[in-house]
């Protein structure tokens, strides 16, 4: 189905009347999807970057992938590791 509309908006009664009392889903779900990353927060950038990378790492196979993926060398990724390992144990 197409709809070819003159306004700038859609409203329910541009959609057919089968449609009309349909639900249609939000336009912003409640929570992101998995394959997502997202913060509910604003949070400290070295916090972020480490949990971007935990949720990179959770995704690509080995180091030197997600290294490639991320644009880093791979001695780059060992490095922040280590560096929010040391955070964590603060």
């Amino acid at each position: 189905m197409a709809l070819l509309l003159d306004d700038e908006e859609l409203r329910i009664e541009h959609l057919p009347p089968k449609l009309a009392g349909v639900e249609l889903p939000r336009s912003h779900p409640e929570q992101p999807p998995e394959t997502c990353f997202a913060v509910s927060e604003l949070l400290p950038l070295e916090q972020v970057e480490a949990d971007y990378l935990r949720w990179a790492e959770a995704r690509v196979n080995d180091r030197a992938s997600l290294a490639r993926a991320l644009g880093v060398p791979a001695r780059t990724i060992y490095r922040k590791r280590d560096s929010a390992r040391r955070s964590r144990k603060r």
